[in-house]
Order: structure tokens, then C-alpha cells, then sequence
């Protein structure tokens, strides 16, 4: 009896006495006895978010409201594709107006392309604002430019770079930074876009944007501009070929059609996106969220604090216990 007793007690004895050692009130403990640490890191972490917070400068966010543009050619060459499509495709005839979702579709992937970035870009001169500017001067209304990207006074790029990448970016290099600026979003149901752009300047945010729905508005337009031409040609030379009556009367019915379309993108600026509400000039800003950044820079304080208490407490079994103890 007394060698199972011995044995019980020595097996107790073994048995780790600190097994739910990192439980609250330990942490709460060891919180209190390094106070002085939690309030540095506390202190260090707030005062680094702060400096952050400040370093950043404000972002707008101009918006607008747009619908897609339907117009009657369309409807009426859909009209003509689904009552004689069978006879036409047999004469070689393609009918299709393309419908209103579908433009919709090809106009917002447009938006996005390199190529349409690429070539806005260009055309407004603004490489060096999309690619250079860092922040806005509000009392001198001038940008403010990375000093470590591009040089003003000598009207240089002095970036570093790896290759395949050059000293002055490319068009396609902006197109990329640039399309993360804006969001044109499509709601299938009602049909509306809800187009926004954001950047440092409040006035260029709103200008960018109208500059863009216009730029895509008339790029859509000479595209089908131009294939209404094509397809005209295309139908006068099939109206000569063909000896059947109810084939020609075919060919002009579509031809009277596509001169309709080209007389409306002739005559309509907002050819594929109408305008419902215009780009906004805004007066709030959206970014940088200030707040946000202190308070998780303070958790991040309060987090290596309470990394460095646990090792502390991991490397020390002595510490450990006495803060256990106590």
C-alpha cells in the first residue's frame, strides 16, 4: 500500500502544475508586471500610425451615373435578323445589330483594354500625373511628385527599374496603374453603370472622368461608324449580284437600316452611354481612413507587446511561475 501511495505521490509530483498557464488572468498578470513594456509598444505603434497617417494625402472620388444608349437600327436589324435570318445567311447576308446588353458588354471591356488606357493616356499627356504624382499641393493647386520617380526641375524620370521595365514607363505600364484609379460597375437588371475615379485632385478626379465616358462614347461610335460603312458597301454589292426580287428588297431594307445607324452616330454624342448624373466634383475626401490606421497600429503595439511577454515567459520558467504565484 505504501509503494502505491509512494507511486501515486511521485506521479502527482510530475504532473506539470503550469498546464493552463497561458490563460487570461496569466496574460493579465503579465500585462501588469510589464507595463512599462506594453505602454512603449503601445506608444511606439500609435506614434508610427500617426506619422503614417499623416505622411498620406487625401484621395477624391468623383462619381457618375450612365445608361446604355439603345437606338432604333438596332432594334429594327434585330427585327429584320429574326424574321429573314434563315434566307439571309443562305444568301451569305449576316443581320446582326448587335443588342443594347451586347455594346454594353464591348464598351466596358473597352475601358479596360491597354490599348483604349494606353491611348487616353497619350492623348491627354498625363503619363506623369498617373505615374509621378504622389499627392496634391491644395493651397498652391499644383501636384506634388515622387522625388524618387521623377525629377520636375529637369523634367527627367530618375526611377530605379528592372528589366523589362524602362526609366520612363510605357503606355501600357500607365494603363495598368491607371485602370486601378476607376471602377465602372454594371447592374444587369436595371441596366445602370455607376462609373467613379479617384485621385489627389479633386478637379482632375472629376475632369479624368468625363474625359473618359466621352473618349469611349466616341471610340464605340467610330467603330460602327465604320462598320456601317463596310456593311453598305457590302449590301450595295450584294443588291448588284442577286437577281432575286425578294432578296434585293431584302438588301435595301438593310441598307435603309444601317444609314439610319450612321445617321445616329452622326448626330449623337452620347452614342453608347448616356449621361443621367454627371461626374461629381467632390468635396469629402474618401482616403486616406486616418482613424483606421492609428487604431490598427495600436493593436499592432499591443500584439508585439504581448508576443515578447509570452517568449519572455516560454524562455523563463521562473518568471512564469512567479507571475503564477502571485
Amino acid at each position: 500500500m505504501l509503494s502505491n501511495s509512494s507511486t501515486n505521490m511521485t506521479y502527482e509530483s510530475n504532473k506539470p502544475i503550469y498546464s493552463d498557464s497561458f490563460n487570461i488572468q496569466f496574460l493579465l498578470r503579465s500585462y501588469w508586471a510589464n507595463r512599462f513594456l506594453v505602454l512603449i509598444c503601445l506608444a511606439c505603434g500609435t506614434g508610427l500610425g500617426i506619422l503614417y497617417a499623416l505622411g498620406l494625402h487625401n484621395v477624391y472620388e468623383s462619381k457618375a451615373v450612365l445608361i446604355p444608349v439603345q437606338s432604333d437600327s438596332d432594334s429594327q436589324l434585330n427585327r429584320l435578323n429574326s424574321q429573314f435570318g434563315g434566307i439571309a445567311s443562305l444568301a451569305g447576308i449576316n443581320l446582326s445589330g448587335g443588342s443594347s446588353v451586347d455594346k454594353v458588354s464591348v464598351a466596358l471591356e473597352t475601358i479596360k483594354s491597354r490599348k483604349f488606357l494606353g491611348e487616353f493616356i497619350k492623348e491627354k499627356d498625363i503619363l506623369v500625373h498617373v505615374m509621378a504624382v504622389k499627392g496634391w499641393d491644395v493651397t498652391n493647386n499644383v501636384p506634388i511628385y515622387d522625388d524618387e520617380v521623377y525629377d520636375k526641375a529637369s523634367d527627367s524620370w530618375i526611377r530605379h527599374y528592372k528589366f523589362p521595365k524602362s526609366q520612363t514607363p510605357t503606355y501600357q505600364e500607365a494603363a495598368e496603374r491607371f485602370s486601378k484609379m476607376f471602377i465602372f460597375s454594371h447592374d444587369s437588371e436595371s441596366g445602370i453603370i455607376n462609373a467613379s475615379l479617384q485621385f489627389y485632385s479633386p478637379k482632375i478626379a472629376q475632369q479624368w472622368l468625363v474625359q473618359i465616358i466621352e473618349e469611349l462614347n466616341t471610340t464605340i461610335k467610330n467603330i460602327e461608324k465604320s462598320e456601317s460603312n463596310d456593311s453598305i458597301t457590302y449590301l450595295k454589292n450584294q443588291v448588284e449580284k442577286t437577281n432575286i426580287t425578294e432578296n434585293k428588297a431584302l438588301l435595301y431594307e438593310m441598307i435603309q437600316e444601317q444609314t439610319k445607324k450612321l445617321m445616329f452616330a452622326e448626330i449623337r454624342d452620347e452614342y453608347i452611354l448616356q449621361t443621367i448624373d454627371p461626374p461629381s466634383m467632390p468635396e469629402v475626401k474618401v482616403g486616406p481612413k486616418r482613424p483606421f490606421i492609428v487604431i490598427l497600429s495600436l493593436l499592432i503595439g499591443l500584439l508585439v507587446s504581448t508576443i515578447i511577454i509570452i517568449l519572455k515567459a516560454l524562455i523563463s520558467p521562473i518568471y512564469k511561475k512567479k507571475l503564477l504565484k502571485n
